[in-house]
């Protein structure tokens, strides 16, 4: 009898370490498919871009770091996304999480503000060795930021995508954000 038993346990723990699992990665894959789609782009003011090259420049070699303006007041929470008057999003607490399908938490941002060069692809026409020269000068004292610095991303119920980087307006580097 306890032999049984037993084995009805063991076979019941198995069952639950495959089904547990699968489980996560689907609401991951179904999460991420939310966001993308139900989510508008929002833009993101930059505090922070790094592009940095291991070996050669341009050769998929690249590594690129970013920081969202504000993002470190909010670490120990939840954010919202709200869309000031010029256009651009700026960040609360995450309050009302309901209501509100723009949010995202700390940690999701922090693993994706770092991309190796196989997340993302420069915009045709754009010199990879161009944009990471005018990147590393934005730190220069000498040279400001230009207005049109920012960022885009997809924001949805904790998840942060980022789509699009530009440089004056326009764009200069798109993320690949398919799940595979």
């Amino acid at each position: 009898m306890k032999n049984k038993k037993l084995r009805i346990i063991v076979v019941a723990v198995l069952i639950l370490q495959i089904i547990l699992p699968a489980g996560m990665l689907g609401y991951h894959y179904s999460a991420h498919k939310d966001a993308m789609t139900k989510s508008p782009e929002f833009k993101f003011k930059l505090e922070y871009l790094d592009i940095y090259e291991i070996f050669d420049v341009g050769n998929g070699n690249e590594k690129l770091s970013f920081e969202v303006q504000d993002v470190y007041t909010y670490y120990q929470s939840e954010m919202a996304v709200k869309v000031g008057e010029d256009g651009f999003a700026y960040l609360t607490d995450a309050e009302n999480k309901i209501f509100n399908k723009h949010w995202f938490t700390f940690k999701y941002y922090s693993n994706n503000s770092y991309h190796t060069s196989n997340d993302y692809d420069y915009v045709e026409g754009i010199n990879p060795a161009d944009i990471i020269y005018r990147v590393n000068a934005l730190y220069s004292k000498d040279v400001p930021k230009p207005e049109g610095f920012y960022m885009t991303a997809k924001v949805y119920k904790g998840i942060f995508i980022p789509t699009a980087i530009y440089l004056d307006g326009n764009k200069v580097i798109v993320f690949k954000n398919e799940l595979s």
